[in-house]
């Protein structure tokens, strides 16, 4: 969880990121790739949804979850810069 304070016309302003991120393991039964899910939230508001299948082939579930905290990251430090 994520919490930083803005000002905004001489109020302090509270605001709270929550993400939520996912990945699961050879979903597909055929070509048995995997899937990377991102959800992000501003206070109560969803601004982002990800979705995208992964391309690499992984042996484990921590692999694919690492991957898809990386992408989180990238897109959580995008958003605050």
């Amino acid at each position: 969880m994520m919490s930083y304070t803005t000002f905004w016309r001489g109020t302090i302003k509270k605001e709270k990121m929550n993400a939520f991120i996912d990945a699961s393991h050879a979903r597909n039964q055929i070509t048995r790739g995997s899937h990377t899910g991102i959800l992000i939230y501003l206070n109560k508001g969803l601004i982002i949804w990800y979705s995208k299948a992964q391309h690499t082939v992984k042996t484990s579930t921590f692999g694919l979850e690492f991957i898809a905290l990386k992408t989180g990251t990238e897109i959580i430090k995008a958003l605050c810069n």
